[in-house]
C-alpha cells in the first residue's frame, strides 16, 4: 500500500509538472509571438513602400530573419508537445487537392526566387475528400517541400500524390513523394535522419540553418496520421522523401468533361516534368494534345484552324510566353484562346493579352476550370491568381480589438492594404461598448487583453441578443491547438495566428464572405 501511495504521488507530481510546462509553453508562445507580430508585420508593410535597392535589401533581410526565428519557435513548441503526448488530431473532411495546393502555394515563392521548377503530380481521379487532420498533413508537406527547396540550388522539386486502397474493406492509403535535385544526403546519415536535433553534418547546419527538429516532428505527425515516412538519396543528385497516411477517402466528381473531350490543344513548356504533368491532365480531360518543348517549334507548327486552344509557359529560353503570342499575332492576326502558365505571382503579366493565367504548379481542378472558361464552355468567373473576392468589403469599416499599440498599427495597415478601414478598441470591454453603438460586419479580436479578454468579450457579444452579431476572427499569439478550440468554444468564427500576415487576413475575410453566401 505504501508503494501504491508513492506511485500515486509520483503520478500526481508528473501531471502537475506537465500542466506547468504546458502553461509555460503557452505563455512563452504568446510573449514571443507578440513582438514578432510587430517585427514581421511592420517589415512586410515597409517592403511595400517606396524604397531604394539598398533599403529594400535591408528590409527583406529583417523580414526573412523574423520568419526564420518564427519557424524555430514553432518547431520547439511542436517538439515539446510531441514529447508530452499533447498533440490531439482534429479529424474532419477536407479537399485533398486544396490541402496539397495550400502547401505548395506557401513554398512556390521560395522556389521562384531560386528559379526552381516546382511541379505537382496529382491525377484527377485522385481528387476527392479525405477525413483526417488537414492542418497536420499540410504541416508535414510544407516542412518537406521547404527542405527540398532549401537544399536545391538548380533543377526542380516535385510533389507526387497517389491514392490506393490495399484492402477493399479498410481505409485508403494516400501517398506523397517529394523529390528534389539538390545536394543529397550521404548513405551513412540516412538512418538517423528522423532523430531529433539531427542534420546530415555540422556544416549543413551552419550553411542552411535549422534546429534539426523538422524531420523528427514530421515522423511523429505521420505516425499519428497512421502512416510511415522514409528517405532515399544520392549525394550530388538529390533526395526523395516518401510518406503515406491512412484515412477514409471519397472520389470527387467532374462535370462538363464532354465540353473538353476531343478539343484540340497546342501546349509548350521547356521543362520535361511540367510537360509530363500537363500532358497527363489534358489527356485525362479527353483533349487532343500536341506538346512542344520549344516555342520556336510552335511558331512553325501553328496555323489558323489547327487547334482550339493554346497553352504556353511564361518563362522559356529565347522566347517567353508573351513574346510567343506577339510573334503569332504578327503572323496570323487573331489567335485562338491562350492560357498562360507562370511560376510567379502574376503581377508581371499583361492580363488583357490572355484568356486565362494560372500559377504553377498546375492543379487539376483549376486547369479544368480555366480551360472550360477559355473555350466558353463555362460561366464560372475569371480566375486571376492575384485577385481575391473581396469586392463586397471594399471601403467597409471593421472593428479591431487589440491592446498593443504596435499590433494596432499592423492590423490597421494590413486592412488598409486590403481596401478596408479599421476602428480600434483597446480591450474587450471597449469592443463590446463600441458594438453597442455601431454595427460592424467583421470583428478581429485579440485574446489576451487587460480588463476583459477576447474570450470573455466574445461570450458577452454572443450572449446578448440586443447586440449586432459580427463575424469574429481571433487574432492571437496563442497558437496551440487548445487555444484554437477555446476561441471556437467561446463563439468565434475563425482564427488567425500572430504574427499576422496579410495573406492570412485576406483568406480569413474570403472565408467570412463565403460563410455569408453559404
Amino acid at each position: 500500500k505504501a508503494r501504491e501511495e508513492q506511485l500515486r504521488d509520483a503520478q500526481a507530481a508528473t501531471e502537475k509538472a506537465m500542466r506547468a510546462r504546458t502553461l509555460f509553453l503557452a505563455n512563452m508562445s504568446h510573449e514571443i509571438r507578440t513582438p514578432m507580430n510587430g517585427v514581421i508585420g511592420m517589415t512586410s508593410l515597409l517592403a511595400n513602400t517606396a524604397l531604394d535597392n539598398e533599403q529594400s535589401s535591408y528590409v527583406n533581410t529583417i523580414r526573412a530573419s523574423g520568419e526564420s526565428l518564427l519557424v524555430i519557435i514553432n518547431e520547439i513548441l511542436d517538439f515539446s508537445k510531441i514529447e508530452a503526448n499533447e498533440i490531439v488530431l482534429e479529424v474532419h473532411p477536407f479537399d485533398l487537392e486544396r490541402c496539397v495546393a495550400d502547401a505548395v502555394d506557401i513554398i512556390a515563392p521560395l522556389a521562384a526566387e531560386k528559379h526552381l521548377e516546382l511541379s505537382l503530380q496529382l491525377d484527377p481521379k485522385h481528387v476527392g475528400i479525405v477525413s483526417s487532420d488537414s492542418a497536420r498533413l499540410r504541416q508535414v508537406l510544407v516542412n518537406l517541400l521547404s527542405n527540398a527547396v532549401k537544399f536545391t540550388e538548380t533543377g526542380q522539386v516535385s510533389l507526387a500524390v497517389d491514392v490506393q486502397r490495399p484492402d477493399e474493406r479498410g481505409p485508403y492509403t494516400i501517398s506523397f513523394e517529394i523529390r528534389d535535385t539538390g545536394i543529397g544526403i550521404p548513405q551513412d546519415k540516412l538512418a538517423g535522419l528522423f532523430e531529433p536535433f539531427t542534420q546530415a553534418d555540422a556544416s549543413t547546419s551552419r550553411r542552411f540553418g535549422g534546429t534539426g527538429l523538422g524531420l523528427s516532428i514530421c515522423k511523429s505527425l505521420v505516425t499519428l496520421l497512421g502512416g510511415e515516412i522514409s528517405a532515399a538519396s544520392t549525394p550530388g543528385e538529390g533526395s526523395t522523401f516518401s510518406f503515406h497516411i491512412r484515412a477514409p477517402w471519397q472520389a470527387g466528381t467532374w462535370q462538363d468533361l464532354p465540353m473538353l473531350n476531343g478539343r484540340r490543344v497546342m501546349a509548350v513548356d521547356d521543362n520535361s516534368a511540367n510537360r509530363d504533368v500537363l500532358m497527363g491532365l489534358l489527356q485525362w480531360f479527353g483533349m487532343d494534345v500536341c506538346m512542344f518543348d520549344r516555342p520556336e517549334d510552335v511558331v512553325e507548327a501553328y496555323a489558323p484552324g489547327c487547334c482550339d486552344l493554346l497553352i504556353t509557359d511564361a518563362a522559356m529560353p529565347a522566347m517567353d510566353g508573351s513574346d510567343l503570342m506577339t510573334v503569332l499575332q504578327q503572323r496570323h492576326g487573331d489567335l485562338v484562346p491562350v492560357v498562360l502558365l507562370t511560376s510567379l505571382d502574376g503581377s508581371e503579366v499583361d492580363w488583357s493579352r490572355f484568356s486565362q493565367v494560372l500559377r504553377k504548379p498546375i492543379r487539376p481542378t483549376e486547369l479544368f476550370h480555366a480551360l472550360t472558361r477559355a473555350l466558353g464552355a463555362s460561366s464560372l468567373p475569371v480566375d486571376r491568381i492575384s485577385d481575391m473576392p473581396l469586392e463586397s468589403l471594399q471601403g467597409e469599416t471593421v472593428l479591431v480589438a487589440e491592446d498593443n499599440v504596435v499590433n494596432q498599427t499592423v492590423a490597421r495597415q494590413i486592412l488598409r492594404k486590403l481596401g478596408l478601414r479599421a476602428d480600434i478598441a483597446s480591450d474587450g470591454a471597449e469592443a463590446v461598448d463600441m458594438l453597442s453603438r455601431q454595427s460592424y460586419r467583421m470583428l478581429f479580436m485579440d485574446v489576451q487583453m487587460p480588463h476583459v479578454d477576447g474570450l470573455e468579450a466574445t461570450r458577452l457579444i454572443r450572449g446578448d441578443d440586443q447586440l449586432p452579431q459580427p463575424y469574429i476572427i481571433a487574432m492571437t499569439a496563442n497558437a496551440m491547438d487548445e487555444d484554437r478550440r477555446h476561441c471556437m468554444d467561446a463563439g468565434m468564427n475563425d482564427f488567425v495566428p500572430k504574427p499576422v500576415r496579410i495573406g492570412d487576413v485576406r483568406e480569413a475575410l474570403v472565408r467570412a464572405i463565403g460563410s455569408e453566401r453559404g
